[in-house]
């Protein structure tokens, strides 16, 4: 990508303009502040007449020109000095006109790298100062000794309690300190045969067209396959076949 040398020539001049303005404003307050300190001096007054100077003594005519031989030929003829080394040919220099972005973000990145350099030293600098001028900390006075804790719960403060089924309850008690822990466990339940409209917790098991259903959620649904309220655990077997009809055979 090419520079647009209009747009850059367009942001130099309000930059220039910018910083006119700025220099005009301040060359025009100092302005102001030297015409309003002359207007404060005093008005001048005349001096008394001077003395008369002493006469001079006549000097002694010269001639310039023998002067100016007098001073050549006190100056030394220079001789000629040694030729230096040959100097490095400059590698050949870029078009104005093939300035791209790429070399002017080259170009401040530099500048760019310079002042951060030289921002973060000076930065170090001033804090290490401040750092200095702190006062060193004293050691600090012991504090209070604190209150003795009061005694945990322990094993021998505990008792269970069952609710005969999946409910169990945990209690830690001594003086007038209690907490208690209720949990439940997963286990089969048996309930017998299923009763239509009776609610199931999860897990309660019951029999039900010959097959041995559990629950999977609280529900009143029937036990029946694609209902996943239950789940089947123990299929239905085929009948079996009585005597008689095996001796027929």
């Amino acid at each position: 990508m090419r520079l647009d040398m209009k747009m850059l020539a367009d942001g130099l001049v309000e930059v220039v303009k910018g910083y006119v303005a700025g220099v005009k404003e301040s060359l025009s307050g100092r302005i102001d502040a030297i015409e309003r300190t002359i207007a404060e001096l005093p008005s001048p007054r005349a001096g008394e007449p001077g003395k008369d100077g002493v006469d001079g003594k006549d000097a002694t005519p010269l001639d310039e020109g023998v002067v100016i031989e007098n001073i050549l030929a006190r100056i030394p003829i220079p001789s000629n000095g040694k030729d230096g080394a040959p100097g490095i040919d400059g590698k050949d220099g870029k078009d104005g006109s093939s300035f791209t972005i790429d070399d002017a973000k080259n170009l401040l990145d530099g500048h760019l790298a310079r002042w951060e350099l030289d921002f973060e030293r000076r930065a170090n600098e001033t804090l290490q100062r401040a750092i200095d001028r702190l006062e060193k900390p004293k050691d600090g006075i012991n504090g209070a000794d604190g209150k003795d804790g009061l005694d945990g719960l322990g094993f021998d403060d505990m008792t269970i309690e069952h609710d005969g089924e999946r409910g169990f309850c945990m209690t830690f008690a001594a003086g007038e300190k209690t907490k208690r822990f209720e949990f439940t466990i997963p286990v089969v339940i048996d309930r017998g045969f299923y009763k239509e409209g009776e609610s199931f917790e999860k897990g309660d098991g019951v029999t039900f067209g010959g097959s041995y259903w559990i629950s999977q959620a609280v529900t009143r649904s029937k036990p029946e396959i694609g209902n996943p309220d239950w789940r089947l655990a123990v299929k239905k077997g085929r009948d079996a076949k009585n005597s008689v009809e095996v001796g027929k055979k």
